[in-house]
C-alpha cells in the first residue's frame, strides 16, 4: 500500500551488475529486497537486490548479500 522510495547503486555501479536502462521498463512489476530506513515514518529503504522479468540484479556487487531474494 502506498509508495516507497528506494535508494539503488548509482547507475554506473547497477550497469555493472547488469541492470542498465533495458532491464525494467515502466509498469514492470518488481520485488526488491533492502534494509528500511531507521526513521519508520518514511517510508524508503536502501536496495541490495531488484528482481524484475524473472532476473535478480545484485545492486550493490561488491558488497555482501545480507538477504536473499524470495
Amino acid at each position: 500500500d502506498g509508495l516507497w522510495e528506494v535508494d539503488l547503486a548509482p547507475p554506473i555501479v547497477a550497469q555493472g551488475s547488469g541492470f542498465g536502462p533495458s532491464a525494467a521498463k515502466s509498469g514492470d512489476r518488481v520485488s526488491l529486497t533492502g534494509h528500511r530506513a531507521r526513521d519508520r515514518s518514511v517510508r524508503a529503504f536502501k536496495g541490495e537486490t531488484i528482481t524484475v522479468r524473472g532476473k535478480t540484479y545484485e545492486v550493490y556487487p561488491q558488497r555482501t548479500k545480507t538477504l536473499k531474494p524470495s
